[in-house]
C-alpha cells in the first residue's frame, strides 16, 4: 500500500469501469435511435396500409352499387319486355277471339 500499487491497481480499474460504462451508454443510445427510427418506419407501414385498406373499401363500394345500377335497369328492361309480350299476346287472343265465329271456328 505504500507504495501506491493499490492506488494505481484502483484508479486503472475505474478507468476500465468508467470506459466500458461509456460504451455501454453508447451503445443504449445508439439502440433506442434505431427502435425510434423502426417505430416510425412501422407507423408510415400503418398509415399507408390503412389508406390502402380504405381506397379498396372505397372501389368495392364503388362496384356494387355500379352493379346494382346495372341489375336495375336490366329489371325494368326485363319488365317492359315482358308488358310488351304479354299486351301483344292479349291482343293476339282477342283478335283471334274475334276471328271466331260461334262455334269457335274460324
Amino acid at each position: 500500500m505504500g507504495t501506491g500499487v493499490g492506488q494505481r491497481l484502483m484508479q486503472e480499474i475505474e478507468a476500465v469501469v468508467a470506459t466500458l460504462r461509456a460504451e455501454e451508454w453508447r451503445l443504449l443510445e445508439r439502440r433506442n435511435a434505431e427502435a425510434k427510427q423502426r417505430l416510425r418506419q412501422a407507423k408510415v407501414v400503418l398509415i399507408f396500409g390503412n389508406f390502402v385498406g380504405l381506397w379498396i373499401i372505397v372501389g368495392a363500394f364503388v362496384s356494387v352499387q355500379r352493379d346494382s345500377q346495372r341489375r336495375r335497369a336490366v329489371e325494368e328492361e326485363l319488365r317492359e319486355s315482358e308488358e310488351k309480350f304479354r299486351m301483344l299476346l292479349d291482343g293476339v287472343r282477342d283478335y283471334a277471339i274475334f276471328m271466331m265465329d260461334p262455334q269457335a271456328l274460324c
